[in-house]
């Protein structure tokens, strides 16, 4: 929000007052050919109001539910029993977020918000052909308000649940038993975030 406010008070001899709002480029107020022993006065004030503001809310949520099992192995009622294998139960999570916010900064932030427009030639002013004995003067102010906000609300939510068993492994019930092996029960899970916020 761009608000500009110019006064120009210009006194000759009787005072004489005017306001004037801004739109674009102005050029400097001016006192030309007075009478003798006046008092000319030129004041210019400007008013800049720069505002700006970033807004970043950002969410990431992963969730990850896994189970595996494996069957039973068993040899039994046999003359002679084999070998009886349960196989392997293996779970396996990879999560990678990465994020990035960045609200790049101006250098001059007045200049994007069009603040400048016309303020150049608005400064100063000019007294010229006045009278002997006349009291001339001339005074600028330009005052510049800049606010900048920058709110960041970042939420980062990673929930995972595994689960692996493996089957039974019997040997019972033969007169002669070969082995029984159950399988391997494995939980992987890896998890990488990055998170980068940038106000500059």
């Amino acid at each position: 929000m761009v608000k500009r406010i110019l006064g120009v008070v210009a006194t000759v001899g009787t005072a004489v007052t005017m306001m004037t709002g801004i739109a674009g480029a102005v050029g400097a107020p001016s006192i030309d050919k007075t009478g003798p022993y006046s008092d000319n006065t030129i004041k210019v004030k400007v008013i800049n109001s720069c505002k700006l503001k970033n807004t970043n809310t950002v969410g990431v949520s992963n969730s990850t539910s896994q189970s595996s099992s494996t069957g039973n192995a068993k040899v039994k009622h046999n003359t002679t029993g084999g070998a009886a294998t349960s196989g392997n139960a293996a779970n396996s999570n990879v999560t990678g977020i990465s994020l990035g916010v960045s609200n790049g900064g101006e250098s001059n932030p007045c200049s994007t918000c069009g603040c400048e427009v016309g303020v150049a030639g608005l400064q100063g002013g000019s007294i010229t052909n006045t009278g002997p004995g006349s009291w001339n003067s001339i005074s600028s102010l330009n005052v510049t308000k800049v606010k900048v906000t920058n709110t960041n609300t970042v939420s980062v939510g990673n929930a995972t649940s595994q689960g692996a068993s493996s089957g039974n492994a019997a040997v019972y019930g033969n007169t002669t038993g070969g082995a029984a092996t159950s399988g391997a029960a494995t939980n992987t899970n890896t998890t990488s975030i990055g998170l980068t916020v940038s106000n500059n």
